[in-house]
């Protein structure tokens, strides 16, 4: 939301929905306002995010992606000014739409904080394919060695690599990767724990 740099900055629980609202009005009756939104997650996605990306996603309005961002934020607006029979999923797809492009702004912007970390390892060419390996056969036995092979590198610079962009050895990605699709598991179905 835009505003004039000077303001003091308030707490977005101050300007919440009233009246099971989707709309927030905040602040005087002026014709210039800003558009805020607001994606929630699921407590065990927040946490993994919160590993994943930044505190912060400047995306500036000079950014090649920018045109894109722009023509999803209106389509947005048209769904919240005049809602119509499915603008709930809409404006929640559009929302999501919009993270995605977001982090692909921040990705393009070859940030400072995109030199390490997990969206620079899922971009690392060996680095990555490990890591699709890992996320899409969670159950296989992997060890250091056949991760490893996945990537195409040697084990040491496979997991000193590893390291260096994630900051934890491959075994307790895995290891935490496991945990929270298992936790997703047991919160989704009536499967037992044993399975």
């Amino acid at each position: 939301m835009r505003d004039n740099p000077r303001t003091r900055a308030r707490s977005f629980c101050e300007a919440a929905p009233k009246n099971r609202s989707n709309v927030i009005h905040y602040g005087g009756a002026g014709s210039d306002h800003g558009n805020l939104g607001m994606v929630q997650l699921g407590q065990m996605s927040v946490k993994r995010l919160k590993r994943l990306l930044p505190e912060l996603i400047l995306v500036k309005a000079d950014q090649a992606q920018t045109l894109a961002l722009h023509a999803t934020l209106q389509l947005l607006a048209s769904e919240m000014a005049e809602p119509a029979p499915g603008s709930e999923v809409m404006v929640n797809r559009l929302a999501d739409i919009l993270f995605i492009q977001c982090v692909r702004a921040h990705i393009a912007s070859s940030s400072e904080t995109c030199k390490s970390g997990w969206l620079r390892a899922i971009f690392d060419s060996r680095i990555g394919a490990a890591l699709k390996a890992m996320h899409e056969r969670v159950e296989n036995p992997w060890t250091v060695e056949t991760l490893a092979a996945a990537a195409g590198m040697s084990r040491s610079a496979f997991a000193l690599r590893f390291k260096q962009l994630l900051g934890e050895t491959p075994l307790e990605y895995l290891t935490d990767w496991r945990m929270y699709k298992a936790t997703g598991l047991l919160q989704e179905d009536d499967r037992k724990l044993f399975e």
